[in-house]
């Protein structure tokens, strides 16, 4: 009798395992997304400043930007209103 008892307690914690395991498989896919895009957006983050950087670097040493874009500028590389 006890043999038989504790075959269905085994049977219920089967059938439980059998039951959680798309959801335990579904929530670790998820968390290995999230870890993987966390650390696409680590890598990516510390890069932006350093081109925004660069590209403030290259602005600022141009004489005026709106005279490269063609525009009339006065001495001061400011645009002239006439």
């Amino acid at each position: 009798m006890e043999n038989l008892e504790n075959f269905e307690e085994l049977e219920n914690i089967s059938d439980l395992i059998r039951e959680a395991r798309p959801l335990y498989h579904e929530r670790k896919q998820k968390r290995m997304q999230t870890n993987i895009i966390l650390g696409v957006f680590l890598f990516v983050l510390p890069i932006i400043p350093i081109n925004n950087y660069i590209q403030t670097e290259n602005i600022l040493s141009e004489e005026s930007i709106i005279e490269y874009q063609g525009l009339p500028t006065d001495e001061y590389g400011l645009l002239k209103v006439y």
